[in-house]
């Protein structure tokens, strides 16, 4: 999986370099804003590259489409929603397992943070809020001792339990047109709980569309892009 994983990072990063640097070359000269553009100027289609590969050859991933609009080549507020999937067994005691499957949804808005905001090409940041509610089963150890000191290891499954989530989401990425209306890009995002309820029999291992039960983490999308 990782030197899969790898090799779609490679290849994506030397077609944005190769666009950065011929657009670059053909763009030294251009003045800032004064390209009358529409207010809406378009829309943009995406999926995410690296969620689906890991729904394929991993034990947990999900597939991810958004939409942006193009308002004034500044502002593109964004909608994202996807289906987050995990089947996991523990890699060393295969008693212990996790499965889930459900939606999820994000909204937000990007920022074009280039000096240039017309070009082919550019870098944002942006937020997310993003929702998750869903049903889980999983699979835990639970160990007790005697008075003697004696360790005794059993197993307590646990099936439908509920949960919901919400979370924030900062956001920095780059595209670039590669031909036509064909857009690649990469973003990384910091995410973070607001709240959520869980069941307290066991909590989730895998949140649809925020990833593992961490409070906070930090995760990379490469996206495919159909601009309109």
């Amino acid at each position: 999986m990782r030197r899969g994983l790898i090799t779609i990072v490679t290849l994506t990063l030397l077609l944005l370099l190769q666009s950065f640097d011929a657009q670059a070359k053909r763009k030294k000269d251009v003045e800032v804003d004064t390209v009358q553009v529409a207010f809406v100027n378009g829309f943009t289609i995406h999926a995410d590259l690296i969620g689906a590969y890991q729904m394929l050859f991993s034990d947990h991933g999900q597939w991810e489409v958004g939409a942006r609009i193009n308002l004034k080549d500044r502002y593109f507020p964004a909608i994202e929603a996807g289906f987050g999937k995990a089947d996991h067994v523990d890699d060393f005691h295969d008693q212990l397992t996790y499965k889930t499957q459900a939606p999820y949804f994000r909204v937000g808005c990007d920022f074009n943070i280039l000096k240039n905001k017309h070009d082919v090409y550019r870098a944002f940041g942006g937020v997310r809020y993003g929702f998750s509610t869903f049903n889980y089963d999983r699979c835990i150890a639970i160990i007790d001792t005697d008075e003697e000191g004696e360790k005794t290891t059993t197993y307590q499954q646990y099936n439908d339990l509920h949960a919901t989530y919400h979370w924030l989401e900062g956001v920095f990425g780059v595209e670039a047109k590669i031909w036509g209306p064909l857009i690649l890009g990469w973003d990384v995002r910091y995410r973070r709980h607001l709240f959520h309820s869980q069941a307290s029999e066991a909590e989730p291992w895998y949140i649809p569309g925020f990833g593992g039960q961490k409070d906070a983490g930090i995760t990379a999308n490469f996206n495919l892009t159909i601009g309109f």
